[in-house]
């Protein structure tokens, strides 16, 4: 299982065998697509950020995964995007 799936499971946002079975059965059919546009988007962001700190580790504990709404997601994505910027800053300030 990729590090992200885990980070966001462990963090009670996703689990792996769920997301395509009991979240797309809860969701409208419009809002399935927007789901999985944020979720990519969160997971994008996160493996960008863990790779950029190879040292860090999380327990994983699937089972502490839970189903998130669109808008937790979102607000996740955003949180995840802000600390990608603040990574993005020290890399410009870095190379001035």
């Amino acid at each position: 299982m990729p590090i992200v799936a885990q980070v966001l499971a462990t963090c009670g946002v996703f689990h792996p065998e769920n997301i395509e079975t009991t979240i797309a059965k809860q969701l409208p059919e419009q809002l399935a697509p927007e789901l999985r546009r944020v979720f990519s988007s969160a997971r994008n962001r996160l493996e960008k950020i863990l790779a950029r700190v190879p040292f860090f580790k999380l327990p994983i504990d699937v089972e502490a995964s839970r189903n998130v709404t669109l808008e937790e997601l979102q607000v996740i994505d955003k949180q995840l995007g802000d600390i990608w910027q603040q990574f993005s800053k020290l890399d410009d300030e870095r190379q001035r």
